[in-house]
């Protein structure tokens, strides 16, 4: 009988066969496992992403900017303390209104969120509560992000600084009378499941955290796609 001598000592011809036949049968094996590895990799990165899960954001009587028919519409929950919120409000809100709210693309909407690790952000959110009274929402949200020095004093001093109605204001704020908005502001983010500030909403799909101009305009576009 014919024998061939291996690495691994003499076997016979058949045994030879029967090793060639296992190894090809492995190959095999491999091929086929690697083949269905790649096919549902495919899948997963060509297959329609799911639908964003939307929730019904209220509008309510919060300050908005924009077209009512703008084909967007954004609720931001934010506070004046906090530090992301300010950074998104100087750094990014001035391009964004220019490009897409003045442009008929998208309105926005302020809810106040005054998260309860920022000691002066609830009395802030009372003032531009009273600022909105006046007709005067957006410029004074302007001047609270400018600086977000908040102190009581420095508050009542953004309302002169507008020419607004300082006895009215003053009033509304000493007092306490939009207390009540800016609570029923913040269960309503609560309920929303916002837990952090700048929190957006783009019709309904919510997205958390500081947007740069660019993402701000992505998450838009997105929504105009699906629309």
């Amino acid at each position: 009988m014919t024998q061939r001598t291996t690495n691994e000592g003499t076997r016979t011809a058949d045994e030879i066969r029967e090793s060639r036949k296992e190894n090809l049968i492995a190959l095999a094996i491999t091929i086929v496992v690697i083949g269905a590895i790649a096919f549902f990799v495919w899948r997963s990165v060509t297959a329609p992403p799911p639908a964003p899960e939307r929730l019904d954001v209220p509008l309510g009587n919060a300050p908005v900017i924009g077209s009512p028919d703008a084909p967007v519409t954004v609720v931001i929950f934010s506070d004046f303390e906090c530090p992301y919120c300010g950074e998104f409000a100087r750094d990014s809100f001035p391009a964004i209104k220019a490009d897409l709210v003045d442009a008929g693309l998208v309105r926005v909407a302020f809810r106040h969120y005054p998260l309860g690790t920022h000691p002066k952000a609830f009395r802030a959110a009372e003032a531009a509560a009273c600022a909105t009274d006046q007709g005067a929402f957006w410029e004074y949200h302007d001047l609270l992000f400018e600086s977000q020095a908040l102190e009581i004093d420095q508050l009542r001093g953004y309302a002169r600084t507008l020419g607004l109605d300082a006895e009215l204001f003053d009033s509304c704020l000493l007092n306490g009378e939009r207390a009540p908005d800016v609570a029923r502001d913040r269960d309503l983010g609560l309920r929303l499941g916002v837990t952090g500030t700048p929190t957006f909403f783009f019709n309904g799909r919510k997205v958390a955290g500081v947007l740069t101009v660019m993402e701000f305009t992505m998450y838009v576009e997105q929504e105009r796609v699906i629309g």
